[in-house]
């Protein structure tokens, strides 16, 4: 396999990975808004469940504020001179 193929195929699961990681992040942030909470006493049914969890449009959302991220991410980390340890030597962490 010549390296340019190699150095493509990992570049794409650079990215891939990044994106899945970052798609998660996003999904748990966005999973509380707009969660109302039907307070009922019934033995069978959780105080805390939502009535409407709208996940169908919570998934959606993630996707596409996730996109925009990730190439984001990808292009400091992989394209740029960006270095996160002389970053975050900046804030003496």
């Amino acid at each position: 396999m010549p390296i340019e193929v190699a150095e493509f195929i990992t570049k794409i699961f650079n990215f891939i990975s990044t994106y899945v990681m970052t798609w998660f992040l996003i999904l748990f942030m966005v999973l509380p808004f707009g969660v109302k909470v039907k307070h009922s006493n019934d033995e069978h049914f959780a105080g805390s469940a939502p009535i409407d969890p709208q996940i169908k449009k919570k998934l959606i959302i993630t996707s596409l504020i996730t996109l925009p991220l990730a190439l984001i991410i990808e292009y400091l980390v992989s394209y740029s001179n960006f270095n996160i340890k002389e970053f975050l030597l900046h804030f003496d962490i």
